[in-house]
């Protein structure tokens, strides 16, 4: 939801108060990764030693994540919208975007689909490394990659897309998921660290926009610690059913979301709306583009996403049963886009 603020308080920055809401976008990324890392990690070392491990994992993980991503990638390229920036079709198909089309300009539906390709390049190695390296040495490799991933990050060396400078928010992830036991002696640490989640406001570059996002990463993993504590008000908050229910459509309306939103830039109400200034309006107008990216990702979920969903009974591991949404296999429902990351 922090991504869904963001990218819609874009658009009104002449009213004040929106102009900091765009920061915290990317604190809405970090948190998703660091969910991600937690989960899929979980569930790979749930069906660990279980029969035809690596095949069940990439199956299920298609059947959730394609159907939907080059659905819309195949209406953006043949609707010409990928041409018209300047762009090609295949960093998408191959999930590269990330590192061949990096920070230049990018057709409005495809932008947030960086982030899925961080994930696939992660998850693509991850499996094979979860199942060759004991527990132990699968934390110590999350904490040298943590370390690993801040260090080139403020290098500078590469841009701040490519998946290595994005690897500590899913190891952190990952590294809760190997520790998941013993978390309660973190718990009253991880609930200081986690009051850092404000100061993760995006910045425009440089050294204070890597600190910035090192402080997400970090803080976001002290969360997730906070949100696994039963006992919790806030862990109760998100065992919500809205937010279960918000949990389950959450890839659709990541995906989707984009596509609203440049509607709604290019139509002559957006545009009175955004000229005027009011903050009233636009209260008014991102409230009605929530409702209906969430109606039209809640149709896709059921109209176009489930038939492929009900083929993953096909292929669960052994021993472990999963629920429909991945907030049910974990106590923790998982924010938009979390839930591409079921597999």
């Amino acid at each position: 939801m922090l991504v869904l603020l963001a990218h819609s308080a874009i658009a009104f920055t002449r009213v004040p108060v929106f102009r900091w809401i765009d920061g915290y976008g990317s604190l809405g990324v970090q948190i998703f990764f660091v969910l991600s890392g937690f989960l899929i990690t979980r569930i790979l070392l749930d069906s660990k030693d279980t029969p035809h491990f690596f095949r069940n994992f990439f199956v299920r993980r298609s059947l959730r994540i394609y159907p939907l991503y080059y659905a819309l990638l195949g209406f953006v390229v043949f609707s010409g919208v990928v041409h018209q920036h300047g762009v090609h079709w295949w960093p998408y198909v191959l999930y590269v975007s990330n590192i061949v089309v990096g920070n230049k300009t990018q057709p409005a539906p495809l932008g947030p689909v960086w982030s899925l390709a961080v994930e696939e390049q992660f998850y693509l190695l991850w499996p094979f490394i979860v199942s060759v390296l004991s527990r132990r040495n699968l934390e110590r490799l999350c904490i040298t990659m943590i370390i690993g991933a801040v260090c080139l990050r403020f290098s500078g060396a590469l841009q701040l897309q490519n998946t290595l400078l994005q690897v500590d928010a899913l190891a952190g992830g990952a590294l809760v998921a190997c520790r998941f036991d013993q978390i309660a002696s973190w718990r009253l640490s991880a609930s200081f660290v986690a009051c850092l989640l404000p100061l993760g406001v995006g910045m425009p570059g440089g050294f204070w926009n890597n600190l910035s996002q090192t402080v997400q990463a970090l803080s976001g993993m002290a969360l997730l610690v906070v949100l696994l504590g039963n006992g919790t008000a806030i862990s109760r908050l998100f065992r919500a059913p809205a937010l279960r229910y918000l949990g389950r459509v959450s890839y659709g309306v990541y995906l989707l979301h984009s596509l609203v939103f440049a509607a709604f830039l290019r139509s002559r109400l957006g545009l009175s709306v955004i000229q005027s200034g009011s903050a009233t309006a636009a209260v008014v107008c991102m409230l009605g583009e929530f409702c209906l990216v969430l109606a039209i990702a809640t149709v896709s979920f059921y109209c176009f996403e489930s038939p492929f969903l009900r083929l993953k009974r096909y292929f669960e591991p052994d021993g472990r049963k999963q629920g429909a949404s991945i907030g049910e296999s974990t106590n923790v429902t998982a924010p938009a886009p979390a839930e591409a990351v079921h597999a």
